[in-house]
Parts: C-alpha cells; sequence; structure tokens
C-alpha cells in the first residue's frame, strides 16, 4: 500500500480535534482518580499499576456506584487517554513533516524547525510539570519528538521495523520487571501491585502540603522525566511511530478510503479495551481474587497501546458521514461535535488549564476540596474540571484566536507573525487543510521563504 497522495481540502479534518476533545476527559479522570485525589482516607481502595481507587464503606447507591466507575475507569481512563495522545502525537508530527515538505522546505531545513518547536514545548513541559503538575507527558513527548527529528526522512519500512524493535523490547520488560511501566498520569513509575498490599498507603507526590514543597518535587520529577527518557521511549515508541506511519498515509484526514484497515483497528482495540478493562476492573472491586492483579495491569498496559489507535479509529469512523457532508455540502458539525473540535482545536490550553482548575481545588494548602470520598466523587471532580475546559474553549472559539498556550508556543518557536516583520515577504500559504498536530500550534511554521528544490530523493519520506 502507498501513501495516500495529498488532496486539497477547505475544511478542518474533524476527526483529530474531536478525538483530541475527548482524549482530554480520559487524561482527566486517570489523572484525578491517580494523583489529585490519590490517598487513604476513604474506605477499601486497591492498589494497581498507577494509584488508588476509592470505594466508599456505606453501603447503598455511592458504593455501588464506585464500583461501576472503577471497572468503566479501567475500560475507558486506565491507560486509555495516554495511548490515544502518544498517536495523535506521533500523527500531528507527520503532518508537519508532509506540510514542510509540501512548502519546499529539505529535510536538512526541516530538522531544523522542528527541532526548535519541540525544544520550546520542552521548555513549557518543564514549567508545567515543575510549577502544577508532577505527571506532566509534555516532557517525555519533546524530549521522544526531538529523537524523530533525526529520523526525520526515514522510510516507511525501516519504522516497521523499529517499531517491531521497540514491542519486542517492551515484552521483555513486562515479562522481567512488570512493576516500571508508565501509569495512567504518564509520569511516575508506578510501584508493582504484587508489592502494595491492600490499604497500604501510595506514595504522596502529588499531595504536599506547601506550595515549595510542590515546586521542589516537580524539579525532581522534571529530571526524572529526562534521565528515564530512554526507557519512556521504549514504551510509548511503537504507538507513536504508528501515528506517524498512519499520518503517512492520511488515515484520519481519508477515513472513507482506509475504512477496512480503521474497523479493524477500531474492532481490535475496543474489544481489548472492553475485556482486558473488565477484568483488572473485577479485580479492583474484589470480585475475582488479587493474585491476578499484576498479571492483568501488564495485560491492560499492552493491551492499551491497542486500545488507545483503536478509539481514535472508532472516532474517524463515526465521523466519516459528517466530514463527507462538510467536504461536499457545507454547513457546520453538530454543537456537541463542534464542542469537542473546538477543544481539541486548543488541546495544550486545555491540558494546563486542567492542572490550573485541579491544583486550585485539591492542593491541601488551597482550597483541598474532593480528598477521601471514593470513585464517584473522583469521576465528578474530574468531568467538572474537563467540562470548565470545555466551555472555556467553545468561549475563545468564537474570538477566532489560537488557544492561548497554543498561541505562546508558537511565537517562542516560530518568532512573530509575518505580517509584523518589515524585513520579511511571506510566501504563499501551502494548500491543503490547516494542520492538526496534537500539541500545539496548528499552522505550517511562518518563517522566511523556503529554500528553493524538493531536497533529496527520499524527501517528502514514504
Amino acid at each position: 500500500m502507498q501513501p495516500t497522495p495529498f488532496r486539497g481540502a477547505s475544511h478542518r479534518i474533524l476527526a483529530p480535534d474531536v478525538a483530541r476533545g475527548l482524549m482530554l476527559l480520559s487524561i482527566c479522570v486517570a489523572n484525578v482518580s491517580t494523583a489529585w485525589l490519590s490517598g487513604t482516607e476513604f474506605g477499601a481502595h486497591f492498589q494497581r499499576g498507577a494509584g488508588i481507587v476509592g470505594i466508599a464503606t456505606s453501603p447503598g447507591w455511592l458504593n455501588a456506584s464506585d464500583r461501576i466507575l472503577i471497572v468503566l475507569n479501567d475500560i475507558a481512563a486506565h491507560f486509555r487517554g495516554l495511548p490515544m495522545f502518544a498517536f495523535l502525537f506521533g500523527y500531528g508530527f507527520g503532518m508537519i513533516v508532509q506540510s514542510l515538505a509540501r512548502r519546499g522546505y529539505d529535510s536538512r531545513r526541516a530538522r531544523g524547525v522542528l527541532a526548535k518547536r519541540y525544544a520550546w514545548l520542552l521548555i513549557i513541559g518543564v514549567v508545567h510539570c515543575v510549577f502544577l503538575f508532577h505527571g506532566d507527558i509534555l516532557v517525555l513527548y519533546s524530549i521522544i519528538a526531538m529523537l524523530l527529528v533525526i529520523g526525520v526522512n526515514w522510510s516507511t519500512k525501516t519504522y516497521r521495523v523499529l517499531i517491531g524493535v521497540l514491542v519486542a523490547l517492551v515484552i521483555v520488560q513486562l515479562v522481567l520487571v512488570p512493576g516500571i511501566t508508565l501509569g495512567s498520569t504518564a509520569g511516575v513509575p508506578s510501584s508493582s501491585p504484587a508489592t502494595a498490599p491492600r490499604g497500604q498507603d501510595f506514595p504522596q507526590l502529588f499531595i504536599t502540603s506547601s506550595y515549595l514543597t510542590h515546586v521542589g518535587l516537580g524539579v525532581l520529577a522534571a529530571l526524572q522525566y529526562v534521565l528515564l527518557s530512554p526507557l519512556y521511549l521504549v514504551q510509548l515508541g511503537p504507538v507513536i511511530l504508528g501515528g506517524l506511519i498512519a499520518s503517512r498515509y492520511r488515515w484520519l484526514e481519508d477515513a472513507e478510503s482506509h475504512r477496512p484497515s480503521l474497523l479493524r483497528w477500531a474492532g481490535c482495540g475496543l474489544s481489548a479495551a472492553v475485556v482486558v478493562g473488565v477484568a483488572e476492573g473485577c479485580v479492583q472491586i474484589g470480585w475475582w481474587p488479587a493474585i491476578w492483579g499484576p498479571v492483568l495491569a501488564a495485560v491492560n498496559y499492552a493491551t492499551g497501546m491497542v486500545a488507545g489507535p483503536g478509539i481514535i479509529a472508532a472516532i474517524a469512523l463515526l465521523l466519516v458521514p459528517v466530514q463527507r457532508r462538510l467536504l461536499t455540502v457545507g454547513g457546520q458539525p453538530s454543537a456537541p461535535i463542534s464542542w469537542l473540535a473546538a477543544l481539541g482545536r486548543m488541546s495544550l490550553t486545555g491540558y494546563v488549564m486542567q492542572s490550573v482548575v485541579l491544583h486550585i481545588f485539591t492542593a491541601r494548602y488551597l482550597l483541598n476540596v474532593g480528598h477521601g470520598h471514593g470513585a464517584t466523587v473522583a469521576f465528578l471532580v474530574a468531568l467538572g474540571t474537563w467540562s470548565l475546559t470545555l466551555v472555556f474553549a467553545v468561549c475563545w472559539a468564537k474570538t477566532g484566536r489560537r488557544g492561548p498556550v497554543e498561541a505562546v508556543h508558537r511565537r517562542l518557536a516560530y518568532g512573530p507573525p509575518a505580517g509584523t516583520r518589515h524585513h520579511h515577504t511571506p510566501g504563499p500559504h501551502p494548500a491543503g487543510p490547516p494542520l492538526t498536530a496534537p500539541y500545539p500550534p496548528t499552522a505550517p511554521p511562518p518563517a522566511g521563504p523556503p529554500p528553493t528544490g524538493s531536497g533529496p530523493a527520499e524527501w517528502p519520506p514514504r
């Protein structure tokens, strides 16, 4: 199969934006249950690979809802948002590469643009990690992206071989050291469920008594991400590279042409999410023997790398009729789709805003809300936080401007807008749909006129 050639379009592609909007909900639920509200004040609780989920001690609807939500969390949130992010991150990276190639940038110049872009994203991630949320994911992904810059013109075949090597390393790691995996917070290596009996305190890295302590631990967390980035590259690399390859075939932009492949991914991913998620959830709520916990935690982690892309494939397929209507008839999608797309277009702002809201409400030295009330309250806190970011995104979209954090990153990475550079004559705008890179700007760099020529024979990569 050959990568799908670029086709011009006048509408932004919905699938990546809607997927990112939903992804932020999954990430928020996972982060709240494993970081912001982690603790042991509530009754029975169960340690898994990434934190503690609580169950109310009193019988009745709250106890039942806690159990239901714990199972649903294992199906739809626990190691689901992270692989979705990884896939979309790789997809966006590939889209930027293709855009630069269309504009006439050779591989050397493209590497420079990409390196600067992700270096600034790394700095934003460090600031976010130190001052807001220790479970930041931007630091890791920025480092991985800068490593990808080295192989920006590698062939698809080379990437597939690399995926095979990384998957083999992941399997070895899960067999030899099953406790060292990425948790739902996409950051702190989790302790093995086998070594954390029911009732044991989870290390309170995220729960501090003062902001000064919080900042100090944030510095240590950021250093940890940098030092352990090779380990995380092995774990996340297959999904990121899978997204990069998918971008070369334009899976999300031309989902209708790739329906068979997307159906296979959606079927496998959703099936894995449900089957393994239910099994692990049954262990978490005490219906199955706890001895299965470590095995199912490792299996859920591994299947998450299929479930995440599978969820994105399902979203792309569901949006095919909507996208077709927009491209042929015009108009606007329904309100819920428009709202999710608005949040997806400013997903970096939405992600950082989650940390601001949750920090204010849950920090011990601030409002200190939500601790010790079980899974239902944790879910409501997450849903409320995500809803606030959704409302903000919808209102901000009416201004026609990029998200605030996206605008800052774009200015740092690419300089002032082309119209403010008196010494610069901007080149023509590239044809085709706007870029939909996960984080953060959604348009090609406004640098000076690109060099002439299309670069070496292998460029753009195929």
